[in-house]
């Protein structure tokens, strides 16, 4: 069962983040005045959370006994 889980859990949790960072950026926009189309910032959270993952592998590489949440 964990096999069939885990593979399931990740994949729902990285879809999870990437519409996260989507709303964050529909609402930036929002707020900024400059709505953009929906695909263009699909991209960005896209980047954004690929990003955010290099910056943490870099951040552990360098800081391996550090605890993070």
């Amino acid at each position: 069962l964990l096999l069939i889980a885990l593979p399931f859990n990740f994949i729902t949790l990285g879809i999870a983040s990437v519409f996260t960072n989507l709303l964050t950026l529909v609402i930036a926009f929002a707020i900024a005045g400059a709505a953009g189309a929906f695909w263009p910032m699909l991209l960005i959270a896209l980047a954004v959370m690929l990003a955010d993952d290099a910056v943490r592998l870099v951040r552990k590489a360098i800081f391996p006994n550090h605890k993070t949440n």
